[in-house]
């Protein structure tokens, strides 16, 4: 068959504008849809912005933190004239040497005197965890409905005379129920409270009565109801001989 010249020219003509017409199709909608995609893409939504915020739990350290809030009591007005703003046992100047005042007392070898300074303000004796301890209470500054504990001085809880007695180390054998010191040379301080009144503790941690007409052991202590306690004597011009347990180092 003879390929006609003029009908193959118009059949390449008409396929041409068939491709034509469909590219230009093509491209009017990838357009049309890059438009949309343009408006839809500038489109501005409300966002929500949320912070980040990173909680960090304080280190427990009980020592520094104390040391911070002592500095802030520091600087509080006083609760007591300031004669009676002293540092703790722990910050005590230097003991200072003495001699055996009495050669009926079994004093130990360097036996010494303990300075004044000791704590102020008010102070109380509270069981804590089988222990006997002297602390105060003040209210905390980052929190007045808080209250801080200051630990100053920890007896041992006994009942019974150890076997073996022990030396008197200091001339402070104790402390007072108001947590002052008790001298074991100011029997006649407390020789007007009578046998049934509790002083306060020796540092041994067995308590110590008032004035009592009847017989003491070696050390000034007796057994009443089962428990070992000292007694003051008119017999003895100290609180104590010598101590019936192990007293706590100063």
């Amino acid at each position: 068959m003879r390929l006609n010249t003029r009908n193959f020219s118009l059949y390449l003509l008409l396929l041409s504008f068939v491709v034509v017409g469909i590219s230009l199709t093509a491209l009017s909608k990838l357009e049309v849809n890059n438009q949309v995609g343009t408006v839809l893409l500038g489109v501005s939504y409300p966002l929500n912005e949320y912070e980040v915020v990173s909680q960090t739990t304080p280190p427990l350290d009980r020592a520094a933190r104390l040391a911070v809030l002592r500095e802030k009591i520091a600087a509080l007005p006083p609760l007591l004239p300031s004669s009676s703003s002293t540092e703790v046992a722990e910050e005590a100047a230097p003991l200072e040497e003495v001699t055996n005042p009495n050669p009926t007392l079994t004093l130990c070898p360097g036996y010494r005197s303990i300075a004044e300074n000791w704590p102020p303000g008010t102070v109380a004796f509270a069981m804590i965890e089988g222990a006997r301890v002297l602390q105060s209470a003040v209210a905390d500054p980052l929190n007045p409905l808080l209250e801080i504990k200051q630990v100053y001085l920890q007896l041992p809880v006994q009942t019974s005379a150890e076997t073996i007695v022990s030396c008197v180390p200091y001339d402070a054998v104790g402390v007072a129920l108001d947590g002052s010191l008790i001298r074991n040379n100011e029997r006649d301080l407390y020789a007007v409270f009578g046998a049934e009144t509790l002083i306060g503790y020796a540092l041994d941690g067995f308590p110590i009565y008032g004035l009592s007409t009847g017989k003491t052991d070696e050390c000034g202590g007796v057994v009443t109801e089962g428990q070992y306690r000292y007694t003051l004597s008119s017999d003895r011009e100290t609180v104590l001989y010598c101590f019936s347990g192990n007293p706590i180092s100063w």
